[in-house]
């Protein structure tokens, strides 16, 4: 399990102008990113912490996959395309762990395509964001797929 580092004070300085920073941990507030790519997990990752998020990082589906071991994940944030299998089939892979099933599950993509987004939906994703985005953007998405959503865990 790798969580996210501590970013240098003037990146977080930066990021919480732009995303309105809380720098309260709540329980049950850890989100899952899964993306090959370091310096986009990283970023995420910032966003997030700096909004009080607890974070944990995958780099591969066996590493998201590890992760879902009865903890309580708010919800997961995916790249589309994944080592392996792609962030769609992760999203099914993932609904088939009772725990999860409800769990939200973003995708984050560099294309618009209706039928990838299609697919994602019949396969359990909440939402999809179009990569580049701006910070506030993607707290924004999570606060709204996670308004209602209780964090999901094994019991």
């Amino acid at each position: 399990m790798k969580h996210c580092f501590n970013p240098p004070p003037s990146v977080c300085a930066t990021l919480k102008a732009g995303a309105a920073s809380t720098n309260s941990r709540q329980h049950g507030s850890t989100i899952l990113v899964i993306d090959a790519s370091a310096s986009l997990r990283r970023l995420v990752c910032i966003i997030l912490m700096n909004s009080g998020y607890e974070v944990i990082e995958a780099a591969s589906v066996a590493q998201a996959l590890e992760q879902l071991d009865g903890r309580e994940i708010l919800m997961a944030i995916c790249e589309l395309h994944l080592p392996g299998i792609n962030g769609i089939e992760l999203a099914k892979v993932v609904r088939s762990y009772p725990a999860y099933q409800r769990m939200p599950i973003l995708i984050l993509a560099t294309t618009t395509d209706g039928r990838l987004m299609e697919q994602a939906r019949a396969a359990g994703a909440r939402a999809w964001m179009v990569k580049p985005f701006m910070p506030t953007a993607l707290l924004s998405a999570i606060h709204r797929l996670c308004a209602t959503a209780a964090p999901a865990a094994a019991h």
